[in-house]
């Protein structure tokens, strides 16, 4: 993207200037004001945070004021605020057409320097817990950060009161704190607290009398809309008179763990106090630093005054004593085994089913025990000498196994894509529905109840959609053959005869005598389809399978092996030890723009001058599985995804609802996993770039504005082309978070809604952050003009 850089002008040639301008043009002076991210988060009703650098001489600043406006008329109901800052510009510091929340003028382009942000348009995106989700950025990069901000954010349905034995408070007393607690929750305006079941009741009264959706700023509801929450806020009162306690535990009922807590005291006859505190220490919890890039520099107008500078910046030291607590040895043990196991706030074990010994000082700690499946236990514990610390946890769900005759069709459970049989899955406690839903078979389904605690075996047996075919064999002089006669491998009888088969058979093949004549086969439900096979006579579909597309110099082979990887910059992030554990082939450059066209017959690319030997790019997820498919049956190999739902052609508008991979095992082309494409990528190198970026990656310095054509740079030690630079990368595996990716398959299975990972940078990435542990994601459906593909085989 055209960017635009923040103009250094001599104080000297300055002075001219502006003195010009005045004269012709009077106008009052810009005020410079103060921008604090920090005091915007705080704010209540602020969830998001956007700061614009913007100019009036910047034409891509100007390009995108439509962009910004839109955003932000879209979004600020929900909270977001925007910051414009306008850099060296001599005019209003309101970009032309729309007014964002705060104007802040940079006429000296210091502020701009301070943040680093000299190429315009820069855009950064902060969320109320000061987390920095867009560095650097564009107006499209902070849309989409909002998108998947509001798709996560919490969405809070508040519990009833308890008291400290998990009992219900009375009626009057319940009512009171839980109202409680909700305003102080909508007052600060951080969450949207969902509905309850008497408020659900009253908005389906509002919409039998109006059709109208409103907005309820007081409650943060969508009364229009009944949203389903993703976390549940626990309230409890504790302890007797004159010594209560008011306790509120933030749930997540995605994965059942505590998100934070609070305790606050209970002073009789002002509980409204008590919930004020609870809430705002329970957000302080959420809330980390902000983190403002570079700094504004100290004196006047963000400027340094050098002259007669003599400041001392040493460091004074502090008297010190060592603390001299006691330190215990602590082992932490769940019923049944294998709990998260939190301390403090802090994960202490992942995974406690192979032993969680910690050492810490003695004292009170806050300890808790996530398990999927069961009740989530958090406890303030007393520790005074080494020991255990072991609880039993109440189950809160049911276990389900589902088997399939056949075995592996992908299932269904409650309308979502589930993965293939066999499956095995907790469920929450009442009635479900699991069903295989395939084009070769009936429906098959089962609705049954289950209890906590209870195991429950589901076997589906689908009936298949059956046709026919009619099948002889002639020698060449017109002589009746007797041949055997094989459907997908599989043998079904002896010509002359009619075979009931299944309507999604692929190929039928007669062999005799040592020859083998065969036909692709596209089949219609309750139909015969006559085939006639004349031996020793190639057929017009081909013997075998097709040609051969890639030469066996396309691949390069990888062994099993290990590598280190610092995923991200983030706390806990690394670096990370991954292990692949069987050998695979790799292609040596990314798929190409011809390539693409020769099999698939689009053309999708968006540099589409760049030439045919440029990489395919604008190709979605499932593009890419449709690519590896498409070489598969080509060369007569095993197809390894399954995709269903599908509709529009590869490379132009192709979407599907979901893909089933058959796992390593399977014969055909596949796209490599993360930790594959990683362990190929690095090639025994340790470090993030491996000698230097210019001459193997195209990125922005180098790129000109454009992808090119592949293997122009040179590989690395194993012979592997533009693994950083050129096109961003899509591999299978799924997007779990910024400090973790799994370096087997993961789940076989996709659904449109989940998140891909992208592997490699691009042709417009900066340098800096062109790295080879660098990682991006986005939905299946995701499709851009830096993005591609390289394709993965097994070893022959």
């Amino acid at each position: 993207m055209p960017v635009c850089r923040v103009r250094l002008v001599g104080l000297a040639a300055t002075v001219a200037i502006v003195a010009m301008l005045i004269a012709a043009y009077p106008r009052p002076s810009l005020a410079v004001e103060a921008l604090d991210p920090q005091q915007w988060l705080r704010t209540p009703g602020v969830k998001l945070l956007a700061v614009e650098f913007y100019a009036d001489w910047c034409k891509p600043c100007k390009k995108a004021v439509p962009k910004w406006a839109a955003l932000h008329k879209k979004y600020r109901s929900r909270g977001l605020r925007v910051v414009v800052v306008t850099v060296e510009s001599a005019g209003s510091c309101t970009p032309p057409g729309w007014t964002p929340d705060q104007a802040v003028c940079d006429s000296s382009g210091d502020l701009a320097r301070s943040w680093k942000a000299t190429e315009l348009p820069q855009a950064f995106l902060w969320s109320w817990q000061g987390n920095l989700l867009v560095a650097h950025g564009t107006a499209g990069d902070v849309d989409k950060a909002v998108v998947a901000f509001f798709e996560t954010s919490p969405r809070i349905a508040v519990g009833d009161p308890t008291d400290g034995k998990g009992k219900p408070l009375a009626a009057g007393k319940g009512v009171e704190l839980r109202n409680l607690v909700r305003g102080e929750l909508s007052r600060l305006g951080k969450f949207d607290v969902v509905a309850d079941e008497s408020e659900k009741a009253m908005i389906r009264e509002f919409r039998k009398a109006s059709a109208e959706v409103s907005y309820d700023e007081n409650t943060r509801c969508k009364l229009g809309k009944e949203i389903a929450p993703n976390s549940v806020l626990k309230i409890q009162l504790t302890g007797k008179k004159g010594d209560r306690k008011l306790r509120l535990e933030l749930l997540s009922l995605e994965t059942s763990c505590l998100k934070a807590w609070a305790n606050a005291p209970v002073v009789e006859g002002k509980l409204e106090q008590a919930a004020a505190e609870a809430v705002s220490q329970l957000l302080f919890r959420l809330t980390g630093k902000t983190a403002v890039p570079g700094g504004t520099a100290p004196g006047k107008g963000g400027r340094y005054t050098v002259e007669g500078l003599n400041e001392d910046l040493s460091e004074k030291p502090a008297g010190w004593n060592p603390d001299t607590g006691r330190i215990l040895v602590v082992e932490f043990a769940s019923s049944p085994p294998g709990a998260v196991i939190m301390v403090d706030g802090r994960m202490a074990c992942k995974d406690s089913f192979s032993g969680c010994v910690r050492n810490l000082p003695a004292g009170a700690h806050d300890v808790a025990m996530h398990l999927e499946g069961f009740e989530p236990i958090a406890k303030q514990v007393e520790l005074t000498k080494d020991g255990r610390v072991e609880w039993k946890l109440k189950a809160n769900s049911g276990e389900m196994t589902v088997s399939t005759v056949p075995p592996g069709m992908t299932l269904t459970v409650d309308g979502r894509i589930a993965g293939a049989a066999p499956l095995k899955r907790r469920l929450s406690p009442g009635i479900h529905t699991v069903e295989v839903t395939d084009s070769c078979y009936y429906k098959a389904a089962n609705r049954f109840s289950i209890k906590a605690g209870e195991k429950k075996l589901v076997e589906l047996k689908p009936a298949p959609k059956l046709a026919a075919v009619q099948v002889t064999a002639e020698a060449g002089s017109g002589s009746a053959v007797r041949a055997r006669v094989e459907v997908d491998g599989r043998k079904v009888g002896t010509t002359p005869g009619t075979f009931q088969v299944s309507i999604c058979s692929k190929r039928l093949e007669l062999v005799a005598g040592g020859e083998t004549w065969g036909v692709d086969l596209a089949l219609k439900e309750k139909q015969t389809l006559p085939i006639r096979g004349v031996m020793g006579a190639e057929s017009a579909a081909g013997v075998g399978g097709g040609r051969k597309f890639y030469g066996s110099d396309r691949f390069v082979k990888v062994a099993a092996g290990c590598f280190e990887t610092q995923l991200s910059d983030a706390p806990g992030a690394g670096p990370a030890k991954v292990c692949v554990e069987s050998p695979f082939s790799i292609s040596r450059t990314e798929v190409t723009q011809s390539e693409w066209a020769d099999l698939m017959g689009t053309s999708p690319s968006y540099f589409s001058k760049c030439g045919s030997d440029c990489p395919v790019e604008k190709v979605t997820w499932w593009d890419a599985l449709s690519f590896c498919n498409a070489l598969s049956k080509l060369e007569g190999k095993e197809q390894c995804y399954q995709l269903t739902g599908c509709r529009g052609k590869p490379g132009d508008r192709f979407k599907c609802d979901g893909a089933t991979f058959k796992g390593l095992q399977c014969k055909g082309y596949r796209l490599p996993l993360e930790s594959e494409w990683e362990l190929a990528a690095r090639a025994d190198c340790k470090t993030d770039s491996c000698g230097g970026l210019d001459e193997q990656a195209r990125v922005k310095s180098n790129a000109e504005g454009s992808p090119g054509p592949v293997a122009a740079l040179s590989s690395n030690a194993w012979g592997l082309y533009d693994t950083l630079g050129n096109v961003w990368e899509w591999v299978w595996n799924e997007y779990v978070d910024e400090t973790y990716f799994a370096p087997g398959p993961g789940s076989t299975a996709a659904e449109r809604g989940s998140l891909r990972v992208m592997r490699g940078c691009a042709w417009d990435t900066r340098g800096r952050a062109c790295r080879l542990g660098a990682r991006e994601h986005d939905t299946p459906d995701y499709r851009e003009y830096n993005l591609g593909f390289r394709v993965a085989a097994p070893t022959d």
